[in-house]
């Protein structure tokens, strides 16, 4: 695995210590100076993961350009806190990946890195009922003998996606094939997060066993719904009735909008009254429907907006755009492509993320 160094000035020397560690667990790890941005910028998928120091120095402009390739080329992030680092300030497309704690001791700090990296557990970690260091208890794990349930609490976003292809591969190293998810206390979860749930599902399928979900919170159920999961992974309403499914060893069978938005037509506007549905939205634009009664839009209007798209975040999204094209839609009513006129960095980049997601899942569903 290839992985890229990203560090501030004054963290050389903790950067090459980092350097020879993981170089000697066999990663092939690169650094680049702020001069030198060519490789980068010609190549962003070079590195299959990129690690981020970061200091009481912050996260600076070159840091944040390498941020900005990583998480543009899909690499894994993971960031290593080090002394004096104030994590409130960190930019949220760090917070929403790993991160590891080396304000105590940097040498376990970059064991745990290499595990991640490499998809082992750290040395000394323990088999059997003892899962992998966490950073919380947001995963709580009950270990049987053919049966691992892993009780989700909380937020199930990026950052956490980790942990769990961790727990995954410490069950199926042992033999346990069969993965319960039990969602019941599960107040969010993003498209990241489903994607990291359809891959730990092939992984269980692959060795003859399955992954089911029981329990789920209100939101999830109806983000697993609305975008299609439960016609590949197994959905129950009891923890019990998983068990029983997974007890009697047969295999998943499939079970039988993206958002919305307010707007108004026109510049920096304040009162958004005018409403539709998000048909696509990406990086560059959204695609959204009107009905026959909205206000006209025409090609070259300029409209101020608010998304709301709970897969990403709870927040609206707070953008402007530029129409590129309009066309009448079977309703009567029409369909409008815009392109983006202002729209924050970190949201443009949490938009890509959502695309490519998205786009994977379609992938995983059947036709």
């Amino acid at each position: 695995m290839k992985v890229h160094l990203s560090h501030g000035a004054r963290d050389r020397r903790v950067a090459t210590l980092v350097a020879e560690s993981l170089t000697k667990s066999g990663l092939e790890v690169s650094t680049a100076t702020r001069e030198d941005t060519s490789e980068l910028e010609a190549n962003p998928r070079a590195a299959d993961a990129y690690v981020f120091l970061v200091s009481a120095d912050g996260f600076g402009p070159w840091m944040q350009f390498e941020l900005g390739v990583a998480l543009a080329a899909r690499a894994r992030v993971v960031t290593l806190l080090l002394p004096g680092v104030r994590e409130a300030e960190l930019p949220k497309q760090v917070r929403d990946h790993l991160m590891v704690d080396a304000r105590e001791s940097l040498e376990r700090a970059v064991e745990l890195v290499q595990a991640n990296l490499r998809g082992t557990q750290p040395t000394g970690a323990t088999g059997g009922s003892t899962p992998p260091p966490k950073a919380d208890s947001r995963f709580v794990v009950d270990w049987r003998e053919d049966l691992c349930v892993i009780h989700i609490r909380g937020e199930f976003d990026t950052f956490y996606c980790p942990q769990l292809q961790e727990l995954a591969d410490q069950a199926l190293n042992q033999d346990v094939c069969h993965i319960v998810l039990e969602m019941r206390m599960t107040k969010f979860i993003n498209s990241t997060a489903l994607g990291a749930i359809l891959k730990v599902h092939k992984m269980c399928r692959a060795r003859g066993g399955d992954l089911v979900i029981a329990q789920p919170s209100n939101f999830t159920k109806d983000v697993v719904y609305k975008v299609g999961i439960d016609k590949i992974v197994q959905v129950f309403e009891s923890l019990a009735e998983a068990e029983a499914f997974l007890a009697h060893g047969r295999p998943s069978q499939p079970q039988g909008d993206e958002g919305g938005m307010v707007f108004a037509v026109g510049p920096q506007a304040r009162e958004l009254r005018e409403r539709a549905d998000i048909l696509n939205v990406d990086q560059n634009g959204v695609r959204f429907a009107v009905a026959r009664d909205a206000t006209a839009i025409d090609v070259g209007a300029q409209i101020t907006a608010k998304l709301t798209i709970p897969l990403i975040k709870k927040q609206a999204f707070d953008v402007e755009a530029v129409v590129a094209k309009v066309q009448p839609s079977d309703n009567g009513g029409r369909v409008v492509e815009a392109r983006w006129a202002r729209i924050d960095d970190g949201d443009r980049m949490a938009l890509a993320q959502f695309a490519d997601d998205m786009e994977f899942l379609r992938r995983q569903l059947p036709s």
